[in-house]
């Protein structure tokens, strides 16, 4: 698959599964949204991805227990770019369902 000019955002960036993910896709020439609640991780991260990838990625803040913070960091950065996938992979007490964001918010 092509994940070159693609656009994906990732929850739960900065550690396991969704760094593995942030690696993978920055590798295969993909822009990501990197979400965590470490912005010092994020930044590093990012950095990291630029450097493998000679491709400009984007980091926020979130809270997985929060929707409001995931809805604003999406929305802004849909705005942006056209997104091609989302990846959820930041681990929660409180678990939340994709179908509860407020898609509206993001357009």
């Amino acid at each position: 698959m092509d994940f070159k000019d693609k656009t994906y955002i990732i929850t739960g960036a900065t550690s396991g599964i969704g760094r593995c993910i942030a690696r993978t896709l920055a590798k295969k020439g993909a822009r990501l949204l990197l979400l965590g609640r470490d912005i010092k991780r994020l930044n590093s991260l990012k950095n990291e991805l630029s450097l493998i990838s000679k491709t400009s990625h984007s980091v926020a803040v979130f809270d997985s227990n929060n929707l409001d913070s995931i809805e604003s960091a999406v929305a802004e950065f849909a705005s942006k770019f056209k997104l091609n996938g989302f990846i959820h992979s930041a681990g929660a007490l409180n678990p939340m369902l994709l179908r509860d964001l407020n898609l509206a918010k993001m357009h």
